[in-house]
């Protein structure tokens, strides 16, 4: 990220949000592919610690009619909504992975066998063939899982977003 991009606490104690540059926000692999490369966070993790810093002001879930309580347990919601789709994304391909290198495993398995000509030859590579399907299937529900992993994360993110900034509105006024 450029030095324009630095974090800075605003005068309600609350983190403010480092905002990405175009380049960044361009990348197509991710949010978190940045943070081993470089050392200041990414747009979406700052967003989240400032999210974490405004909904630790609350500590105990109090339902009282404090406008700005609410806010801060909405935030801890979001907070906690994003990690287990992080959480499900992860297992969901995990998964996926263990089935690719089942069918993998399959598909070496074939190699090692001797190929015989005639019919068994045949048979042999029709079985290879579904194997191949298979494993394009597979990638397909993974790509399928992928974007919708995206949008219900950018939706989360937007939200957490929104309430950061009426946070902020209502404990500035």
């Amino acid at each position: 990220m450029s030095a324009r991009t630095a974090r800075a606490s605003s005068t309600s104690g609350t983190p403010r949000i480092a905002h990405a540059n175009s380049a960044d926000e361009s990348r197509q692999d991710g949010p978190r592919a940045s943070s081993a490369s470089s050392s200041s966070p990414s747009f979406i993790e700052s967003l989240e610690a400032a999210a974490r810093a405004a909904a630790s002001d609350v500590p105990r879930l109090d339902l009282g009619d404090d406008f700005a309580g609410g806010l801060e347990d909405e935030l801890g919601l979001v907070l906690g909504q994003i990690q287990r789709l992080r959480a499900a994304h992860h297992r969901s391909q995990e998964s996926f992975a263990d089935l690719e290198c089942q069918v993998g495993s399959e598909l070496l398995g074939m190699d090692a066998q001797r190929w015989w000509y005639g019919p068994e030859r045949m048979e042999r590579w029709r079985d290879r063939q579904q194997l191949n399907g298979r494993l394009a299937t597979i990638a397909q529900h993974r790509l399928r899982s992928d974007e919708e992993h995206l949008r219900a994360l950018a939706s989360l993110e937007d939200r957490l977003l929104s309430l950061l900034h009426r946070h902020r509105a209502t404990r500035d006024a």
